[in-house]
């Protein structure tokens, strides 16, 4: 699958990190039905951090509230709507820059099945939209083929106001870190600069 490569020739590994905001999640039958399984108006965002993690959370708008305050205490019919309304799981990720692709390891999932899976996402970049095309589902007679369209959403620190880049606690006390540590901060701050001066030289051309 071929890629845009963009700004700079920048690799996927690149490209990808930051925050994305849903545009669309939709399925494709192999008769060419089009179907939105969390709905057209559907929410989400998906996160990849340069330390190799990432975070996705998809939802249908407008599910029904808990009666109870307590986030444990819903009853069956009101898990059942909120857990149906809501696609989420994170862990580490890794990139295939050859076949234009990103493996998403789930650690974490709200769907248990899911737990343990390293599934593969085809990556296609068209200037701040991502899509995410996962491998066909198979369900009876019926071949569906899942897309997610991503956005990118506009960094919300500055390049100096991270506590974790400024090395301190929110005390104010110094850090202790090791070489490795500050190796892997580097690294992500070298990162974090570049996707910063490419999207401002957008906003600002």
């Amino acid at each position: 699958m071929s890629i845009d490569a963009g700004i700079g020739g920048l690799s996927i590994a690149e490209r990808i990190v930051g925050a994305w905001e849903l545009v669309e999640y939709s399925t494709t039958s192999d008769g060419g039905k089009v179907d939105h399984p969390l709905g057209a108006d559907a929410r989400g965002l998906i996160v990849y951090s340069a330390d190799g993690f990432m975070s996705a959370q998809i939802m249908r708008p407008g599910r029904t509230p808990y009666r109870s305050r307590n986030v444990h205490s819903g009853e069956t019919s009101e898990r059942g709507e909120a857990a149906g309304g809501y696609l989420a799981y994170s862990g580490p990720y890794h990139v295939d820059e050859d076949n234009a692709a990103v493996w998403h390891e789930m650690t974490v999932s709200l769907y248990p099945n899911w737990i343990g899976d390293n599934q593969k996402r085809d990556v296609r970049f068209d200037g701040d939209l991502m899509t995410l095309s996962s491998d066909p589902l198979v369900f009876r007679t019926v071949t569906l083929f899942p897309a997610l369209v991503w956005r990118r959403v506009a960094p919300r620190m500055g390049r100096a106001e991270s506590l974790l880049r400024a090395g301190r606690h929110e005390s104010g006390a110094k850090m202790q870190t090791t070489p490795t540590q500050r190796r892997r901060t580097d690294a992500s701050d070298s990162l974090f600069d570049r996707r910063w001066e490419q999207w401002d030289d957008r906003q600002n051309p």
